[in-house]
C-alpha cells in the first residue's frame, strides 16, 4: 500500500520508512508523561492525546480534559507545527459518551469562530513560551496568549516589521510598541479568555512574501514556468530578428535587379 502512512509507537526517534513522529501524550518537545524523550526529527509531528484518561472506553472514568484544556492543547499543538489526535473511546453499543460529545461540540464551537488561526497555518515565527504560541499563514501571524498575568506583553518578533495589530475577529485596534527584539502589546486588560488572539500583520516584500506562501515543490514548478516563458519570449524576439533582416535583404536585392533593368 504505497500510499499509506507509516506512523510510530515506540517512543523514540523515527526509524527510516516512517511517515510521521508521534509523541503520546505530549506536545513535540515535552515529556510530562515520560513516553517522549525523543528529538524532535524532520517528519511531520503529531501529538496523540486522550480525551479523558483512558484510550479504550472505561464506565468509571470521568476524568474528561475540560473544554478550555483541550482547546489550549489544540492550539499548543498547532503552535508547534504538529497535528492533534485526540482519542475517543466508544461505548460498547458503539454511541460515543455524552461527555465525549460535550467536549467535542465545545471543540468544533470555537473552531467555528477561530478556526482560521488554526487550519492551514503553521508554527509562527514567535516560538512557543508559557504565555502562549503563534500561528501563520502567509503575512498574517497570530499571537495566542493562553496564559497571560499582566495588560502588557513583549513578543520577540526579530527584525520583522510589523504593520498593524488587532484583536482577531474584529476591528480593534491593539497598541503596540518597538522593544528591543521585538514589540509590546499593550493590552487593555489582562486576558482571561481560553485564547486571546491579536493578528499581527508583517511587512514583506513581494519576493520574500511569494518564497514564504507557496511551498518548495510549488517554488521549482513557478521557477520552471518563469524559465519557459523566457525562453519562449528570447526566441519570439530572435524569430522577428531573423524575419526583419530577411526582409530588409530581400528588399535590398529587388532595388538592385530594378536597378539593372
Amino acid at each position: 500500500q504505497p500510499q499509506c502512512l507509516v506512523a510510530n509507537n515506540h517512543h523514540h526517534t523515527p526509524f527510516p520508512g516512517e511517515d510521521i513522529q508521534i509523541f503520546e501524550r505530549d506536545l513535540p518537545g515535552e515529556n510530562k508523561a515520560g513516553l517522549s524523550g525523543q528529538s524532535i526529527g524532520r517528519l511531520p509531528l503529531e501529538s496523540c492525546q486522550t480525551i479523558n484518561e483512558h484510550w479504550g472506553y472505561n464506565i468509571t472514568d470521568t476524568l474528561y480534559k475540560s473544554p478550555k484544556e483541550l482547546i489550549q492543547m489544540l492550539v499548543r499543538a498547532a503552535g508547534k507545527n504538529a497535528n492533534l489526535l485526540l482519542n475517543i473511546g466508544p461505548e460498547p453499543g458503539g454511541a460515543l459518551p455524552e461527555l465525549a460529545l460535550d467536549r467535542l461540540q465545545s471543540l468544533g464551537k470555537w473552531l467555528n469562530q477561530y478556526g482560521e488561526t488554526i487550519y492551514g497555518t503553521r508554527g509562527g515565527i514567535v516560538g512557543p513560551h508559557d504565555w502562549g504560541v503563534s500561528t501563520q499563514r502567509g503575512n498574517k501571524l497570530y499571537i495566542h496568549i493562553l496564559n497571560c498575568m499582566d495588560s502588557s506583553l513583549f513578543i520577540p518578533t526579530g527584525n520583522h516589521k510589523i504593520k498593524s495589530a488587532t484583536v482577531f475577529g474584529t476591528n480593534k485596534r491593539v497598541n503596540f510598541t518597538k522593544t528591543g527584539n521585538g514589540i509590546t502589546l499593550n493590552l487593555d486588560t489582562i486576558p482571561t479568555e481560553v485564547d486571546y488572539i491579536v493578528e499581527l500583520t508583517l511587512w514583506y516584500r513581494l519576493s520574500r512574501l511569494i518564497i514564504f506562501k507557496i511551498q518548495p515543490a510549488a517554488t521549482i514548478q513557478l521557477l520552471r514556468v518563469c524559465l519557459y516563458v523566457s525562453i519562449v519570449f528570447f526566441l519570439k524576439y530572435i524569430l522577428r530578428w531573423l524575419l526583419t533582416i530577411y526582409i530588409c535583404m530581400e528588399q535590398k536585392c529587388f532595388l538592385n535587379l530594378s536597378s539593372i533593368d
